[in-house]
This record gives C-alpha cells, sequence and structure tokens, in this order.
C-alpha cells in the first residue's frame, strides 16, 4: 500500500489571473540551497513543464518553493493546486459564464537527493550574463520524475476527491502532514467545509483526513506561516460509531484535529491545542442518570447559533477548568452549552435569539472516551443537536448541529 506523503503548507500568495501561471514572480533571494539565478532558473523550469504534463489534466499546479536537506537526503517541493474553471457555454457554443474553483497548497516530501546536481543541472540554453542568466539553468530528470509520481499517485487523487467528489483511489497506510504554525494570518477556528464529497467516502477515518486536507489546504492558501512536520498513522484517528454524523478526533504531536460534519453537507474542522495542564475529567457516574440536566432550548436561538454559518452547523471553543469542581461530565457539558447561549442572548439582543431551558434527565445526554477527550452528545435537543469535547488537555468544543 502506498504512503500518501502530504504536507499542507502555508504561504501567502496572490495571483494576477485564474491562471496560477500568470504573471509569476520568482524570488530574487531563492533558496539558502541554491543561489538566487539557479533558484530562479529551477522554478522557471519546473513551471515551465507544467502544461505538458501534471496541468495538461483537471488541475493546475504553480511551483512556489524547492528546499532541501542534503544531510537527510531529502527535498521538499511546495505547490499550489486549483482546479481549472468549469465553462458555461450556450447552445451557440459561447461562453456564458464560469464556475471557479479555490486554490490549496500542498507539498511533496522527495528522497534521495543528497547533493545540488541530483536536482538542479546547467541548462543547453548557454545565455550570457544579464536578466535572462536564469535560463541556464533547470530540473533534473530524477526531481522531475519524483515530483511527477507524487502529483499523480497522491495528490491529484485528493484534488479529484474535493472537486468531483470522486472515490478515493488509494487508501491512506500513514500520510505526512505539515501544519501551519506561528502564522502571520490566520483562519480563525473553526474552519466551515462544504463536504458534499462525504458520501463517495465510506470510510471515516479516509473521510476525516480528506477534510482535514481539505481544510489545512485552504488555511495554506490565505496566511504566512512556518510549518511544522509530523506522520499521522491510523491508529491516531479515532471516530465514533454512533448513528449520527461523522465525529472524528485526528491526533497530532502538540493537540487534536476535531472533525464534525452535520446532517446536511457542513463540517467543521476545529484545533484543540494541548496544554501543559492535564484537566481530569470526573468519571460518568451511574447513580446521576436520573438527575436533572438544565439545558438551553435551541429552538428558541437557532438564528443565534447558527448565525455566520449559513444555517447549518456552528462551533466554539471554551474554558471548562472552572467547571471541574462537578461530579460528572455531564453536568460540565450541561454548564458549558448554558453559558454558550446565555452568551449569545445577551450579545446579540434580539427576539430571534431567546433564552429558554428544556429539562432532561441527565441520561439523556451520552459520553464517550475518545483518544485525546471525552465526547458527549444530546441527540433530544429541539431544533438540532450538541456534541461538546472535553479535552484532556486544554480548553473544549461545543459544536450545534441542526437535523436537516
Amino acid at each position: 500500500m502506498k504512503t500518501l506523503n502530504f504536507i499542507l503548507f502555508s504561504c501567502a500568495l496572490v495571483f494576477a489571473s485564474l491562471s496560477l501561471k500568470a504573471n509569476v514572480a520568482y524570488s530574487a533571494v531563492g533558496s539558502k540551497d541554491f543561489s538566487a539565478v539557479e533558484y530562479k532558473g529551477l522554478l522557471h523550469s519546473l513551471n515551465n513543464v507544467c502544461g505538458d504534463t501534471w496541468c495538461s489534466g483537471d488541475f493546475e499546479y504553480l511551483i512556489d518553493q524547492v528546499s532541501c536537506r542534503w544531510n537527510s537526503r531529502r527535498c521538499q517541493v511546495d505547490l499550489t493546486i486549483q482546479a481549472y474553471p468549469n465553462i458555461i457555454s450556450n447552445d451557440a457554443g459561447e461562453e456564458i459564464g464560469r464556475q471557479t474553483f479555490p486554490k490549496r497548497r500542498y507539498a511533496c516530501n522527495l528522497d534521495g537527493f543528497k547533493k545540488k546536481g541530483d536536482v538542479l543541472r546547467v541548462s543547453p540554453v548557454n545565455v550570457a550574463d544579464g536578466p535572462d542568466a536564469f535560463l541556464n539553468f533547470r530540473y533534473t530528470e530524477k526531481l522531475y520524475d519524483a515530483l511527477t509520481s507524487c502529483i499523480q499517485d497522491n495528490m491529484e487523487p485528493i484534488a479529484s476527491v474535493l472537486r468531483f467528489q470522486n472515490e478515493l483511489r488509494v487508501p491512506f497506510s500513514s500520510w505526512t502532514l505539515s501544519r501551519p504554525v506561528a502564522c502571520e494570518k490566520q483562519n480563525p477556528a473553526p474552519r466551515r467545509l462544504f463536504t458534499d464529497y462525504y458520501f463517495t467516502l465510506a470510510d471515516r477515518k479516509n473521510f476525516a483526513l480528506v477534510a482535514l486536507l481539505d481544510a489545512q489546504g485552504l488555511d495554506a492558501a490565505e496566511g504566512s506561516c512556518q510549518m511544522k512536520t509530523e506522520t499521522v498513522e491510523p491508529k491516531a484517528i479515532r471516530c465514533t460509531s454512533d448513528n449520527l454524523p461523522v465525529f472524528c478526533e485526528v491526533s497530532v504531536s502538540d493537540g487534536v484535529y476535531l472533525i464534525s460534519k452535520d446532517y446536511v453537507d457542513s463540517t467543521q474542522v476545529s484545533f484543540l491545542p494541548q496544554s501543559s495542564d492535564v484537566m481530569k475529567l470526573p468519571p460518568i457516574r451511574a447513580e446521576f442518570d436520573s438527575r436533572p440536566l438544565h439545558l438551553p432550548n435551541p429552538a428558541f436561538c437557532s438564528s443565534g447559533l447558527l448565525a455566520n454559518y449559513s444555517g447549518d452547523s456552528s462551533a466554539i471553543a471554551v474554558d471548562l477548568s472552572r467547571f471541574l469542581s462537578y461530579q460528572d461530565p455531564r453536568f460540565i457539558a450541561s454548564r458549558a452549552l448554558r453559558d454558550w447561549v446565555q452568551g449569545l442572548v445577551t450579545s446579540l439582543k434580539s427576539d430571534d435569539c431567546q433564552w429558554q431551558t428544556e429539562t432532561l434527565p441527565a441520561s439523556a445526554m451520552s459520553c464517550s472516551a475518545l483518544s485525546q477527550g471525552t465526547l458527549c452528545t444530546l441527540k433530544s435537543s429541539a431544533g438540532g443537536y450538541f456534541r461538546i469535547y472535553l479535552g484532556n488537555k486544554g480548553p473544549a468544543w461545543l459544536f450545534f448541529q441542526r437535523y436537516d
């Protein structure tokens, strides 16, 4: 089974038109691994060959950066991918509109490169010194073959799922993720996705990782970040098995990603950073099952709960440390939900968002342990259902999902 080596990279880039190659300006500084003129020639040659190979299909690629670690025999190629626009024509064949698609940024880890000559060669052009001297340098066949393999075997299958809702051709064994850290421009969590590709991904773990790649690829096109790389194995992914839509956690070294899908086509991707303080939750106590939970009735504040989320679902991070004296996690979750909705009522001051409670027995809220926290679900709320993820370290996330 082939390993999917996906690296999610984040860095700001502005394009002058829908074409990724339009008005490409290569860095005058270049990479520390090459001189400025060598680096410009390397990027120019890679992007110049794109139209004859990778970009001849449904997607266009822009090679943004090449960096190498010779002692590790590895190079990283960062690139932007975008599906070609869908042209809408009339009966006469005239264009009357076009549907465009977002850019996403990823990268390939390429092994076996131990010296500059493995990556860069002198071009037969032999241009004299001057503004076009970069044309004297171009990629090697070794680099071309490795990058082609990564794009065709790894990137294009995921891009096809996101663009065309195709089935995932290559199941994952492990994925190498490079996540944005220390971003100058960071998308505020959570990232809300339109995940109509869910219906072609029967395996919940596959869906969780595709959604994570979707979210991080979009984030990567919008910010300027340093990158952190690590491998995610299947055992790092835990998903619920209830009859509600998918909820998965993807554990990484400094926290956990939460993938929460609703009944429609929306999915929230949230990140829960790890804290040095361990939040020790009380155990679920069966003797409390009949005790009342005083819960907000979402039907009286649905506009507030779903505001700015296109009416599908919403999520918010909260600090629950002050509630740890409660004797059962269900009462912690109940208090967090009350505070959330009461805060909305106070801030919105709208007739469409009113405070109304409903009382249910504690047994109406089911809780189960995942790898990095406890997930509690309240299925019987009017107008929608709540999920509450209580992390073992750091804050918690509250989710509200509408039923239809």
